[in-house]
């Protein structure tokens, strides 16, 4: 989810941004999963894509950082 963003939008937006896009790609673009990365200190970001459904599926690094890979499937 664009953290940038968070500025800009409310925490409430977010998520409804995250559910439409999530409808979109697995409903309208019949996508077999999504998946959502974020930093594992982020935990708005971690919210979002939790309230969206996403599940943990693992932690790793990402250009230096640690991360979390949160995913949905169809």
């Amino acid at each position: 989810m664009p953290t940038r963003s968070s500025a800009m939008f409310g925490a409430r937006d977010l998520s409804e941004i995250a559910t439409a896009l999530t409808d979109i790609g697995l409903s309208h673009l019949k996508l077999p999963s999504l998946i959502g990365l974020s930093f594992f200190a982020h935990s708005a970001s971690r919210r979002v894509l939790e309230k969206s459904n996403y599940v943990l599926e693992r932690s790793t690094t990402h250009h230096g950082g640690d991360v979390v890979i949160y995913r949905i499937r169809r």
